[in-house]
């Protein structure tokens, strides 16, 4: 593994956290909620304190949908590495 391959990803994370992505929507949504509706602009402060929004949390391991999205990530590298291996 060349170390120039995780130059891709952290560009990736800087561009969506820092410049646009998730901090554009975030702002957004925190104009949004507090125009419609306080309670909802209190809800989205405390998720922000709690959640990292592109970062996973350790304890997020005990959600099933982690383990469904995994598994199907995974299916997905077996199934393409079985078709290259039987189309060659």
């Amino acid at each position: 593994m060349h170390p120039l391959t995780l130059l891709g990803p952290v560009a990736n994370y800087v561009f969506l956290r820092y410049i646009g992505g998730d901090r554009q929507n975030e702002e957004n949504q925190e104009e949004r909620y507090a125009k419609e509706s306080p309670a909802k602009a209190q809800q989205f402060a405390l998720y922000k304190r709690e959640k990292n929004s592109f970062w996973p949390n350790v304890k997020e391991v005990q959600n099933q949908w982690t383990w469904i999205v995994g598994a199907a990530g995974v299916g997905g590298v077996v199934l393409e590495r079985g078709l290259r291996a039987w189309t060659r």
